[in-house]
Formats: structure tokens, C-alpha cells, sequence
């Protein structure tokens, strides 16, 4: 949707996805390649790997820049009677494209840039792909752990229904859409009765 004001590069990432792509199109990525040392080095944009070690070694050095606490979100989860320590371990390795776009444990930091990885609400904008800003982390008094995160998003019309709805008056002041683990069922095999009940946040560093 971001390139749909660029006809020919649209075109060119349609060859790419193809594996149509030309000569011409390889030498035009190849002419954008800046090293990371350069002084003109886009730090703050959207930067994509082919593996996870780069991914989390960037995510980190991104966090570690910012001011203030990381949190840890890990999963809380519950397994079914009488589940063996196979399938905990089959369930827990499964990736974020088993999961249906829910990560393990994420680290987050008030000021990290974040995307969101599943649907929460298609009519309403907050869609899989959708980018924002974590403005403020609320902290449950009682388990002293992370409960709600509130994201003002790129998209001015993202989640803006659920703000016009809520009742909290940080989320009408400052424009932010709040956040909370979901509950989501995560099977051992597609007809395995195996699974975990799973709450983790539909959302991942960038």
C-alpha cells in the first residue's frame, strides 16, 4: 500500500516476487546499497533480514539507544492435563509463522518503533503491517508486569475507533491506541489434540 504511488517500482517488486525480475531491476537495488558506517546511513528505516540472528542483534542495538526500562513479554502460558515434555517443547519452538504472528517473548521499551503482526481489527486499521511508536508501557500494580501497551500509530486512521470508544483518558489525550495480550490456541500438530492456551502481544520490534 506504502508504494502504490510508485507505478514502477510496484512493477519491479511484482517482477521480484515473480523471480521475473530483469537485469535493469537488480542494477537499480544494487545502486541504492549504502553500508551501515556511511555517514548518510538511514538508521531509523524499516530494516529487513533473511534470518533472525540479524534481526535480533538489530532489535537490540535499537533498544539499547533508547532511554528507560526494557520489558520483557514473554508468554504466559497453560498446557492440558497430562501433556507430555515433547509436545511443550514441539509447541514452544514453533515461530511466529505457526503462531499466527505472535512471538514467544518480545523486548520493548517506551519509544521503541513496533509493528503490529496480526489482525486485531481490519475495519477499524489495525491490521497486520501497521507501524507505530510505543508512547507509554502500563504496569500492572499487583504482578508488576507489563498489561497494556500504548501505541500511537503511522496511520492517523489506525485503531481510531477504538479510541473514540475507550473510557481511559491517556488514550483520548494523546491519540494512542491501547494494546493487551490476546488469548490464542497453539496446537502441537494441525489435528493433534496437543496445544497450549497462550496470552502474548500481537506485536513485534522493528
Amino acid at each position: 500500500m506504502r508504494s502504490k504511488d510508485d507505478q514502477p517500482f510496484v512493477e519491479m517488486l511484482n517482477r521480484f516476487r515473480t523471480a521475473s525480475q530483469t537485469e535493469q531491476d537488480i542494477k537499480h537495488i544494487q545502486s541504492r546499497s549504502i553500508h551501515p558506517e556511511a555517514e548518510n546511513y538511514p538508521s531509523d528505516a524499516i530494516h529487513i533480514y533473511a534470518e533472525n540472528k540479524p534481526v535480533d542483534e538489530h532489535n537490540n542495538t535499537k533498544l539499547t539507544q533508547l532511554p528507560g526500562t526494557v520489558f520483557n513479554l514473554r508468554a504466559a502460558d497453560q498446557y492440558p492435563p497430562n501433556v507430555s515434555k515433547t509436545d511443550i517443547d514441539i509447541v514452544l519452538s514453533k515461530g511466529r509463522s505457526d503462531t499466527g504472528g505472535l512471538d514467544y517473548v518480545i523486548h520493548v521499551k517506551e519509544g521503541a518503533r513496533v509493528m503490529l503482526t496480526s489482525n486485531i481489527d481490519i475495519a477499524d486499521r489495525l491490521i497486520n503491517g501497521q507501524i507505530g511508536s510505543i508512547i507509554k508501557i502500563h504496569v500492572n500494580q499487583n504482578t508488576h508486569k507489563p498489561s497494556v501497551i500504548y501505541i500511537k500509530f503511522d496511520d492517523e486512521q489506525a485503531g481510531k475507533n477504538k479510541i473514540s470508544k475507550s473510557t481511559n483518558q491517556f488514550v483520548k489525550e494523546n491519540n494512542v491506541v491501547p494494546i493487551e495480550p490476546i488469548q490464542a490456541k497453539i496446537k502441537r500438530r494441525r489435528k493433534s489434540l496437543s496445544l497450549l492456551i497462550s496470552q502474548r502481544y500481537q506485536v513485534t520490534n522493528l
